[in-house]
């Protein structure tokens, strides 16, 4: 029993703990994150929806539109028609032998004061001239462009993920290093009062130190300033709008060898603009196959039918028959539209210049991502080898200060020596740190240059 007791707290903890505590992301996490709530990406995804119905509007087009009617007529005033009939057989009194019939007037209603009817008419394309397969298949491309386009919007919410991410860790050592920077200067103030108190330590370099701390204040807010705007730039990409997002992980890289050539292959099959270029070549080629369709003839079959209800004992106030059907075959030659200045012939002209354009710009393209993606691979070696070296610089700086740290306090150098090294060593330090944030970014726009959806650290 107590065992169920302990298990059940344990797995309450466990639920709740987010709520307490809580989101805490890793770049992984956030990925994940942004991948599901990114507004971007939804705003994708919902016009990938608005092409598939399209693709089925498109669709319909090839079955039978079907239209029924009803309809009812009454009639206020029914017309007539006055006719002679013969009436009654009288005898003559002249002739007892000799009868004849008398002449009547009489008035004939000539329709139906209540008219009620119905219909069905059914109008079926037998042959459009490849209108409808053509436009069927535009929209069919036009999905595939959308679905392309929700890939590329994927690629590229990971990348700007990526980078706020990045971002955010970048500002968080910032500040520490301004933080530590300032903790050594106020420590080192405090200890030129003693010193100067104790007649160790001139005024004027006191005056000196307490204006660098002094100076110290605004470029330590404004860093804690960048800080908070890169985490706010950092929930609306992840599209996370709580005010407890914690970020836990390190600004880690590794070294990654390319061959041109090879990355060049794969980027001219994945890259995620370049497959959007050539469908719209496609979608371009479609679009003028639909514009040469408009000035051809078409054929369409066309049933009617009619029910005329006809009370009893009416018959003679039209047909007797209540039911009528007919069947159509209509075909349709658009003459005017073969004419040079016609409006189809503008419009092929036009659908042409596009297809050029696309090819133009295809190729155009294509040819600035491939400088884009020399220059990223040269970026990255240039990057990595920078990188090896502002580490060296980090640690020889870092033991330039000690040492120096050690001199001041044995008054053997003056402060202007031992701030010389403190600002060595953070600069060294912002150098490194810039300089892993430029390569890890540089190898999140390969990816983003190769297709990739790369969730994992570099």
């Amino acid at each position: 029993m107590r065992f169920f007791k302990y298990t059940g707290f344990f797995i309450l903890f466990f639920l709740l703990s987010p709520l307490i505590y809580g989101l805490t992301l890793d770049l992984k996490g956030a990925i994940e994150t942004g991948l599901k709530h990114n507004r971007s990406l939804q705003l994708a995804r919902e016009r990938v929806k608005a092409a598939q119905a399209e693709v089925g509007m498109a669709r319909s087009s090839f079955y039978p539109t079907i239209e029924g009617s009803l309809n009812y007529t009454y009639m206020g005033v029914i017309p007539t028609a006055e006719m002679m009939a013969m009436g009654l057989v009288m005898p003559d009194p002249t002739d007892p032998f000799y009868h004849y019939h008398t002449l009547e007037s009489a008035k004939l209603e000539m329709a139906r004061r209540h008219n009620w009817g119905g219909g069905v008419t059914v109008t079926q394309p037998l042959f459009m001239w490849g209108r409808l397969i053509n436009a069927y298949n535009l929209a069919s491309m036009n999905l595939e462009a959308e679905e392309q386009n929700f890939k590329k919007q994927q690629i590229q919410t990971i990348y700007d993920i990526k980078e706020a991410f990045y971002s955010y860790l970048v500002s968080i050592k910032r500040v520490a290093l301004l933080e530590d920077q300032y903790q050594q200067l106020e420590e080192n103030v405090k200890s030129a009062k003693i010193n100067y108190g104790s007649g160790l330590f001139s005024k004027y370099d006191l005056m000196d130190m307490e204006v660098r701390l002094a100076n110290m204040e605004p470029a330590l807010k404004q860093a804690k300033d960048g800080l908070q705007l890169a985490m706010d730039r950092l929930k609306t990409t992840l599209g996370y709008d709580k005010d407890d997002l914690q970020i836990k992980d390190e600004l880690e890289y590794t070294k990654i060898d390319l061959d041109f050539t090879k990355t060049r292959q794969v980027f001219l099959q994945k890259n995620p603009d370049l497959i959007s270029a050539r469908l719209g070549k496609r979608i371009s080629e479609k679009s003028l196959s639909l514009s040469r369709a408009a000035n051809k003839p078409t054929l369409m079959g066309i049933f009617d039918y009619n029910y005329t209800y006809i009370p009893e004992g009416s018959e003679t106030f039209g047909s007797s028959e209540p039911h009528s059907w007919t069947v159509t075959v209509a075909l349709s030659i658009p003459i005017s539209e073969w004419l040079p200045w016609s409006k189809t012939s503008r419009d092929i002209d036009k659908s042409k210049a596009l297809l050029n354009q696309a090819d133009l710009g295809y190729e155009q393209l294509k040819d600035s991502l491939q400088i884009q993606l020399k220059q990223i691979i040269l970026d990255l070696g240039a990057q990595y080898q920078l990188i090896e070296s502002q580490k060296q610089n980090v640690e020889k700086a870092r033991q330039t200060y000690e040492f120096r740290k050690k001199q001041y306090k044995s008054g053997l150098i003056r402060n202007t020596d031992l701030l010389g090294s403190q600002v060595a060593l953070k600069d060294a330090e912002t150098n490194y740190l810039n300089t892993a944030f430029n390569y890890i970014m540089a190898k999140a726009r390969l990816d983003l240059l190769l297709g990739n959806v790369n969730k994992e650290k570099f």
